[in-house]
């Protein structure tokens, strides 16, 4: 019951808590942005990292889960082009990770390529 009640008091603080924006990379043609954050359920959990790839003027808001890449390890993020993001220093472990997003291409970069 106790792990009940501490998953669910994680998931309200998620829900109703402001992310925390690490990183925030506008497109070379500002078109898109990139936004890497982080999130946690409070005392009982742990961190994780994700990423939302939004139209500019937008930005994640409470309870946003990441449209493009979660992680439990921080990771950050850069335009190649209009069309390309690379996301770097990311491990094969992943909740969520997505290849095209609104168009734009995510690129993964993992550790030792």
């Amino acid at each position: 019951m106790y792990m009940l009640y501490s998953a669910f008091n994680g998931l309200r603080w998620f829900v109703l808590s402001e992310p925390d924006i690490i990183q925030k990379v506008v497109s070379p043609d500002g078109e898109y942005v990139a936004y890497v954050f982080e999130s946690n359920g409070g005392a009982t959990s742990w961190f994780v990292y994700r990423l939302s790839i939004l139209k500019n003027g937008k930005q994640p808001k409470r309870g946003d889960v990441g449209n493009t890449y979660i992680n439990d390890y921080e990771f950050d993020v850069e335009w190649k082009d209009n069309d390309t993001l690379m996301v770097n220093n990311t491990t094969t472990i992943n909740y969520k990770q997505e290849t095209k997003v609104h168009g734009v291409e995510v690129i993964y970069k993992y550790y030792g390529d």
